[in-house]
């Protein structure tokens, strides 16, 4: 199975080993990613979480020529991220339970303040254990990388901010879409769509060109 970007998780730790995870991720024959198709890049209407990510992926895409990895470099970053699929799976799943468990309380018939500062905190504890998984993944990818590609994603990460409140950035990627069986743009889906994970495999992607959601 061709390998392509399968999990990011939005925490702003660890931007460096995200950025050269994905770019490290194989591109099909045709010199188009999944996610560079236009069905899956454009934004929906009311779904502002995922056309946040959906913009973080489209500054990926027009980031990843930059960096001009080597194939030596990308082979040693697969297996690194590879090497933490056990501990990334489980992180992403549980965030996006708990990001569905706080916007299911907030939206409930009769929500108490109690319940929604409970749900918070558990979102929190999710996010902090992504961060510090980021963080020593990010740990391990950086010798990897040449000086000159470090102040690129330096860079990258410093330009104005289009990531507002807690969720600024992808901070992790899986390579193989089996390992995990979601996508980033499930991932991000989950919030504006109930009862699931938003759009699965196969199902047809908006049209390129739609309008931007209303925050």
């Amino acid at each position: 199975m061709r390998t392509r970007t399968a999990v990011m998780i939005a925490v702003g730790a660890g931007l460096g080993v995200t950025v050269a995870a994905w770019a490290a991720t194989k591109t099909p024959a045709n010199g188009t990613s999944e996610e560079a198709k236009p069905g899956l890049l454009a934004n929906e209407p009311n779904r502002p979480i995922a056309n946040l990510i959906r913009n973080g992926v489209r500054r990926l895409v027009a980031l990843r020529a930059e960096l001009n990895l080597t194939e030596d470099q990308r082979g040693q970053i697969k297996e690194i991220v590879r090497g933490h699929k056990d501990e990334i799976v489980p992180a992403v799943k549980d965030l996006a339970a708990k990001r569905r468990a706080l916007r299911d309380t907030v939206l409930a018939e009769e929500p108490t303040e109690e319940a929604i500062r409970a749900a918070a905190t558990e979102l929190g504890k999710s996010i902090g254990d992504a961060a510090v998984l980021a963080s020593k993944v990010a740990g391990e990818v950086k010798p990897v990388l040449t000086d000159e590609q470090k102040e690129t994603i330096r860079q990258f990460h410093f330009q104005p901010a289009q990531f507002p409140g807690t969720f600024a950035v992808p901070a992790l990627a899986a390579a193989d879409r089996d390992a995990s069986g979601v996508s980033v743009l499930e991932i991000a889906g989950e919030a504006g769509r109930p009862g699931g994970l938003g759009r699965r495999a196969g199902e047809p992607g908006p049209r390129a060109g739609d309008g931007d959601a209303a925050e």
